[in-house]
């Protein structure tokens, strides 16, 4: 009986890690799903950094952190992160140089709008890399800012007058 009881909870206990590993994939595909009814707006890219991350044990691959800020009309700032992974650093540092202060799509969820998400995650400014929103690779550390300091954000170099 011993080694049925044993062999259930290895079982059990590894079921458990599979639905957590797989319910945040699945919780991000719902999200984009459902992004699809929610408004647009345009939002200022922000500055970001280059980082390594690693995906495996001795894989790694350099990766764009950009964030973006939008105002509604209630003059509240809010704000997203994306993620841009590269072949190199190389590849990343003109879009690091130049993504800063242009206009970018986005959709927000009009009952939450701290939550948004990119409308098109191929934009061309990207070279031919895509944006991610997914939480597994978009993964918070130092090189984030804080999405709760609106005077970190980086301001339009042609504001409006």
């Amino acid at each position: 009986m011993i080694p049925d009881d044993f062999e259930f909870f290895v079982d059990l206990l590894l079921l458990c890690v599979m639905g957590w590993w797989f319910s945040l994939p699945i919780r991000y595909w719902i999200l984009r799903h459902r992004s699809r009814s929610w408004l647009p707006i345009e939002a200022t890219i922000q500055g970001g950094a280059i980082a390594s991350v690693s995906f495996l044990r001795g894989v790694e691959a350099p990766v764009l952190f950009l964030g973006y800020a939008f105002t509604l009309d209630d003059g509240h700032p809010y704000v997203g992160f994306l993620a841009i992974y590269g072949v190199n650093g190389e590849q990343l540092l003109p879009l690091q140089n130049s993504c800063p202060g242009q206009s970018i799509s986005v959709l927000y969820d009009p009952s939450n709008p701290d939550v948004s998400l990119l409308e098109h995650y191929d934009d061309p400014r990207f070279a031919g890399t895509k944006a991610t929103q997914n939480p597994l690779w978009l993964r918070p550390g130092s090189h984030l800012q804080s999405p709760r300091v609106p005077s970190r954000l980086v301001r339009s170099p042609n504001p409006p007058t």
